[in-house]
């Protein structure tokens, strides 16, 4: 078993000390959650207001998720190949594009209100809430990644972490 000390990681893109990725993958997820609550009011209401919140914030959470990408792909890029969390990472990786795929192809479906009723409804519907769960690994690989493995971790005195990549 490696010990933590032995594996930390500083993220490369910071503000104020903290990882950019960490900050910016809030949004998204709550957008998207959030898309998925008003998706879910709809349905019961038939009160096109919550369709048309529902569908600009997966827009939303799409372009922070791309946003979030940027500085995630950053510190992905300096994880060695033979580093523990390299399979994790990849993983991580892996699913979050997956997400944001299957996010897009949700958001191209409901342009012009095309999924407002009947079975399209029902597809988007189930499709966001599918997402809502592979999102929950996506965030569950990321805090492997955090925990684990100490990628994104400050070192320094006080903390008992030493840093391992320099």
């Amino acid at each position: 078993m490696i010990a933590l000390h032995e594996i930390v990681m500083r993220s490369r893109t910071k503000a104020f000390g903290h990882p950019v990725h960490a900050i910016l993958v809030a949004f998204p997820i709550g957008l998207w959650i959030v898309s998925f609550v008003f998706d879910l009011v709809y349905v019961w209401t038939r009160d096109i207001f919550w369709y048309r919140i529902s569908f600009w914030d997966l827009i939303a959470g799409t372009a922070g998720a791309c946003a979030a990408a940027i500085p995630g792909l950053i510190d992905f890029s300096h994880i060695p190949g033979s580093h523990p969390a390299s399979k994790t990472a990849a993983n991580h990786l892996m699913a979050a594009l997956s997400v944001v795929t299957l996010y897009l192809v949700d958001t191209v479906l409901r342009i012009n209100l095309k999924a407002a009723s009947g079975r399209l409804l029902t597809v988007v519907v189930i499709l966001s809430a599918a997402n809502i769960c592979l999102l929950g690994l996506v965030g569950w690989l990321g805090g492997e990644l955090v925990f684990k493995h100490g990628v994104g971790v400050e070192t320094g005195p006080g903390n008992g972490l030493t840093d391992h990549d320099g």
